[in-house]
């Protein structure tokens, strides 16, 4: 197979371990088939994930470093098994120490999550400068050469009494395939640890869309006095380490005070322009300007999603100018049907939003749960209060979090978007949704904060404010709907219905009219 680099043909025991499906050649090409900057869209399902692991694995074999960047550690693990199948399916030697995952201190550390989660994402690195840890620069013997998960990861290195999180970092600086959540892209302070490589691959791109840090104006100046107080006493006594003693020595005394001076300090440290909203001063960062930050030690880029839309708003972001399609944004699969119910009036726009709503929505609810009675069926709300109004009228509780469902009464789940339960569960109380409902659009809050953001992104990629904001608003509706309606037919049958007039907007979708035609797609779509 002759493509892009070179004659590739050595590498069929790797390539045909990637599933084929429709889409899956375009995706093949894109990554295989130049050493360019590339934008891939293409729908869950096709195959984005395993042909960046094949890549990834071929790519180490021809002495080149490839990192993985993931929005979760669920999706980092998926990586991990994709990998073990395709080494074990080609029969291919791996050494060890050649895949290396990287995730948060409170994922690998070897004493456990509990401190780490009482703080602040930001905080979290002074836990170990506090306790000192004794095992934090112990080496290995062995490195690993491939688990499926985390916490394998953590049992192999912390049966040498060794830090499983600073380990790892170590051992990612030679690594010819590094596998990382997020962070480790966008924070310079974590980057800096993978070394130069010579591809990066972004999964979940459209989460990247716009990054932003926040801190409120008073915490920033009073942040920035116990700096100026700390560093001051540093350099009048000349030694080194005054700073660390200072937060070992007062953690127990003046714990928000130094939490304060390391949430002014990581703020200052970040990338990005300040805008300012009422009390709260913003950084905003453009991936468009992470990437030419990060250009100095990546040879190239690859973005990919199942929502980058529309293109040309996400050239400009991104700045890059080539991208690959590799179906529609929505389309039928042989496991998952889409269908809208269109009524005149209802509708989730804020001005419709009243009682009158909400009881004709519970009804709807209480309709199909009805028709399809042995049937999961997971409602998903535009918000977290429309969702408590709906539950209310139901009888039920909102779902925040999936994994605190013990067991689920009369077969339905009522949540929201962009909330836990849309971001890859696949399993709800050991079960998959049969029906997912997607109550209304799931357009962004636009109030004069996200007016401001979305404004300052638009005037530093130099497009029209107006416009951006238009496109903004749409991409960030459709990521939401597509990520939370992709939670059906995934292992199995899967039933996707929404419900508003507006989602004729979609030419993909068929729609219905009445709850006499929406009973008979359900039913002919589950045999009944």
């Amino acid at each position: 197979m002759s493509i892009g680099l070179g004659d590739y043909s050595k590498y069929g025991n790797i390539l045909s371990t990637i599933p084929m499906k429709k889409g899956t050649e375009k995706i093949i090409q894109a990554f295989f088939g130049g050493r360019e900057d590339v934008i891939i869209r293409a729908p869950a399902g096709t195959g984005k994930t395993f042909v960046a692991v094949a890549y990834a694995l071929i790519e180490a074999l021809e002495g080149r470093r490839t990192a993985i960047f993931f929005r979760t550690k669920a999706e980092l693990e998926n990586a991990l098994g994709i990998a073990k199948t395709v080494i074990e399916c080609a029969n291919i030697s791996v050494d060890r120490g050649m895949i290396v995952p990287l995730a948060g201190r409170e994922t690998m550390c070897l004493y456990g999550p509990r401190e780490f989660e009482r703080l602040p994402s930001f905080a979290r690195p002074l836990y170990c400068l506090v306790m000192d840890c004794p095992v934090r620069f112990r080496r290995i013997l062995e490195a690993p050469v491939i688990y499926e998960t985390l916490r394998e990861y953590r049992g192999h290195i912390s049966g040498y009494k060794a830090c499983p999180y600073h380990t790892l970092l170590r051992l990612a600086k030679d690594a010819r395939i590094i596998f990382a959540t997020h962070p480790f892209f966008v924070q310079d302070e974590l980057f800096r640890y993978l070394g130069d490589l010579d591809t990066v691959v972004i999964d979940e791109a459209h989460s990247l869309n716009i990054v932003t840090y926040s801190i409120s104006k008073d915490r920033y100046y009073e942040g920035r006095r116990i700096a100026e107080e700390v560093y001051g006493r540093a350099r009048q006594s000349g030694e080194r380490g005054v700073v660390k003693r200072w937060i070992q020595e007062n953690w127990a005394f003046e714990r928000n005070k130094i939490i304060l001076f390391e949430e002014y300090k990581f703020f200052r440290q970040r990338q990005g322009e300040i805008v300012f909203y009422g009390e709260e001063m913003i950084k905003v960062l453009p991936p468009r300007n992470l990437l030419q930050a990060r250009r100095e030690h990546v040879g190239r880029f690859v973005v990919m999603s199942a929502t980058l839309y529309p293109l040309g708003m996400i050239k400009k972001l991104w700045g890059i100018q080539k991208t690959v399609v590799a179906g529609k944004l929505i389309q039928r699969t042989k496991n998952r049907l889409y269908v809208a119910l269109v009524i005149e009036g209802l509708t989730t726009r804020l001005e419709k939003r009243d009682a009158r709503l909400y009881r004709a929505i519970a009804s709807l609810i209480r309709y199909i749960n009805r028709i399809a009675p042995d049937k999961l069926v997971v409602v998903f709300c535009v918000s977290k209060d429309f969702a408590k109004n709906i539950a209310d009228l139901l009888g039920k509780d909102v779902v925040s979090d999936p994994n605190k469902v013990g067991s689920i009464e009369d077969n339905l789940i009522i949540t929201y978007a962009r909330g836990k339960l849309s971001e890859g569960i696949d399993a709800i109380a050991g079960r998959n949704p049969d029906v997912v409902v997607a109550i209304g659009l799931p357009y962004p809050a636009v109030d004069k904060r996200f007016l401001r953001i979305t404004r300052k992104v638009a005037e530093i990629i130099g497009v029209d404010r107006d416009q951006f904001v238009r496109d903004y608003m749409n991409s960030e509706m459709i990521g939401a709907l597509v990520q939370l309606l992709g939670r059906a037919g995934r292992r199995k049958k899967g039933l996707c219905i929404i419900i508003d007039e507006r989602a004729v907007i979609f030419p993909d979708i068929p729609f219905v009219t009445n709850t006499i035609s929406l009973k008979d797609v359900i039913e002919r779509f589950f045999g009944g």
